[in-house]
C-alpha cells in the first residue's frame, strides 16, 4: 500500500545545479559534434556526466514527489501542461522568427498544408517530425533537442499507472511488481541495442519511453525509498563530488 509519508525533502537541494551541469554537457557535446569542433584534451570526461539520462532521472524523482503528494489527476494534468507547453510555444515562436528571418519560410509558405501540419506537430507532442522543406536549415532539424518532449509526456502518462498499481498491491506483491519492471527494463534495453539505427522502426522506438524507462524508474524508486537513501545524500555533496572526481580521474587516466 502507499505510505502517506513516503518521502519529503527540503526545497534546499541541488537539483537545479545538477540540471545546469547536465545542460552544459548536452550543449558542449552537441555543439562540438554539429560544428565539427574538436574539444580540448580532457573534455572526453563529459560523457561521464550524460545530460539526457540525468534529466530523465531527475524528472522521475520530482514528478513522482509532486503526484504522490497530491494524486489528483486533474491538478496533475494541469500542472504538467503548464510545465511543458508555455515554454515550448514561446520557443516555437522564436524558431518561427528565425526561419522567416533566414527566408526558409516565406509568406507563401503560410498557404501550404505541409507548413500547418508541421506547426500542429510542434505545438502538440510530435516535435520529432521534421518535413523535407526544413532539412536544409541548421543541422537538418530546426530544434532537434525537442525529441525529448514526447518522451517526457509519455513518462507523465506512465506515472499515474505506477501509482495506481502501488496503491492496490500489498508490500509483497509490490516487490514482485518492481522485479517485473526491472525485467522489462532489461529486456527493452537489450532489444534496443539489437535494432538497426537506420530503420524507421528504430527511429520511432527511440522517441518512446522504452529506451529511457530505466532512468525514469531510477528517479521514481529514489523517491519511493528516499527515507532510506537520504542519509547517504543530504549534506554530503562535497563527499560525493570528491568520489565522482576520483572516478573521472581513474577513467580518464585509463582512457589516456
Amino acid at each position: 500500500m502507499v505510505n502517506d509519508k513516503l518521502a519529503t525533502f527540503s526545497l534546499t537541494n541541488n537539483f537545479n545545479l545538477i540540471r545546469i551541469f547536465a545542460a552544459i554537457q548536452v550543449a558542449l557535446a552537441h555543439s562540438a559534434s554539429h560544428l565539427e569542433v574538436k574539444l580540448p584534451s580532457g573534455f572526453e570526461v563529459l560523457s561521464l556526466f550524460p545530460g539526457v539520462p540525468i534529466f530523465f532521472t531527475v524528472s522521475g524523482f520530482l514528478i513522482s514527489n509532486s503526484f504522490y503528494r497530491n494524486p489528483s489527476w486533474k491538478e496533475y494534468s494541469i500542472n504538467r501542461i503548464v510545465r511543458i507547453f508555455p515554454g515550448l510555444w514561446f520557443c516555437f515562436i522564436i524558431l518561427l522568427l528565425g526561419l522567416f528571418a533566414t527566408r526558409v519560410l516565406t509568406f507563401d509558405t503560410l498557404f501550404s498544408s505541409y507548413f500547418w501540419r508541421w506547426v500542429l506537430c510542434q505545438i502538440s507532442f510530435f516535435q520529432f517530425y521534421t518535413p523535407d522543406f526544413l532539412r536544409t536549415w541548421g543541422v537538418g532539424a530546426p530544434n532537434g533537442s525537442l525529441w525529448t518532449i514526447p518522451v517526457e509526456i509519455q513518462f507523465y502518462v506512465f506515472l499515474p499507472f505506477i501509482y495506481f498499481v502501488h496503491k492496490q498491491l500489498s508490500k509483497r506483491n509490490w516487490i514482485v511488481f518492481c522485479s517485473f519492471l526491472i525485467g522489462v527494463v532489461l529486456f527493452l534495453n537489450y532489444f534496443y541495442r539489437t535494432l538497426d539505427v537506420n530503420l524507421m522502426f528504430a527511429k520511432l522506438y527511440h522517441i518512446t519511453l522504452a529506451p529511457f524507462l530505466a532512468y525514469f524508474l531510477l528517479g521514481y524508486f529514489s523517491f519511493i525509498f528516499w527515507k532510506y537513501i537520504r542519509t547517504w545524500v543530504e549534506g554530503k555533496f562535497l563527499i560525493w563530488a570528491i568520489i565522482y572526481g576520483v572516478y573521472i580521474g581513474l577513467v580518464y587516466f585509463k582512457l589516456g
